[in-house]
């Protein structure tokens, strides 16, 4: 039965990193889509 607490405890603690993670790089994307905007906008205007 303990076996079973720890494996659980794993499984939860590997749940909530993976979303942190999915989070992270979903903040990165649209940050990095923010950026490319902004340099798109920047050349427009000195065109």
């Amino acid at each position: 039965m303990q076996s079973l607490f720890v494996v659980d405890l794993l499984y939860e603690l590997t749940h909530v990193l993976f979303g942190f993670l999915e989070i992270s790089v979903v903040l990165q994307a649209d940050l990095l889509q923010l950026q490319r905007s902004e340099e798109a906008l920047d050349l427009w205007a000195f065109s």
